[in-house]
């Protein structure tokens, strides 16, 4: 039996870049988002940390 491991790479360099995340931010407020992740949020998504990798274990 051969076994053969299956990995996907996905690029989402390119799905946030209409996102103004000032304005996600402020609508994240007024939703009563907590602080932290509000900040969180606004600091993420310029940032380009857009790149996951999945593993789907073993294909026979």
């Amino acid at each position: 039996m051969i076994l053969k491991s299956v990995t996907t790479v996905v690029d989402f360099s390119s799905t946030f870049n209409t996102i103004q995340p000032e304005l996600l931010g402020e609508k994240m407020t007024v939703m009563q988002v907590e602080p932290p992740l509000v900040s969180w949020t606004v600091d993420y998504l310029p940032a380009g940390h857009n790149i996951f990798a999945c593993s789907f274990g073993v294909v026979r």
